[in-house]
């Protein structure tokens, strides 16, 4: 192993908490809305950000091919742990996110309107409240989500 890998994986590691080898090891760095870790350096001599777990994947297994996903097995965003993560295909990761029930279905109508005119300004409570992310919420709350819904909700209120 090179001095520059050795230096790139323990600036990597000191962002992990490691409990043993077959556990998940939890991203501790900077963290997506969605819960996968972001980490921050120069992989591959350019500064930039990628996903925590892509990163873990290349420093510990190898190169990740263009057209491929990291997958994580164990279904913790938050893990890094090499023996946790798989290349994959788009089309198996939601396959496999079907058969474990990691997709949600859409919400209905009723709870979309019931967002947009929650008369709270705080965003993590409406979330909280509805038991959706921040993110789906403020994007609903915003418009930039289910417009369709929304926009007849707002027809609707300038006809009567």
């Amino acid at each position: 192993m090179s001095n520059e890998l050795k230096r790139a994986v323990l600036h990597f590691l000191s962002y992990v908490d490691i409990e043993g080898p077959d556990d998940c090891w939890e991203w501790v760095g900077s963290k997506a809305q969605n819960g996968y870790g972001l980490y921050s350096g120069k992989p591959h001599g350019v500064e930039r950000s990628m996903s925590a777990h892509r990163r873990s994947y290349e420093l510990f297994i190898g190169p990740i091919p263009e057209d491929m996903y990291v997958l994580h097995q164990c279904d913790n965003r938050g893990c890094v742990n090499p023996a946790h993560l798989v290349e994959g295909t788009q089309a198996r990761n939601m396959r496999e996110a079907m058969e474990r029930r990691r997709v949600f279905t859409r919400l209905p109508n009723e709870t979309v309107l019931a967002i947009y005119n929650d008369p709270r300004d705080n965003i993590a409570e409406i979330a909280r409240a509805y038991d959706v992310t921040y993110s789906h919420a403020w994007n609903i709350r915003n418009r930039r989500k289910r417009i369709h819904v929304t926009k007849k909700r707002r027809l609707a209120k300038h006809m009567t």
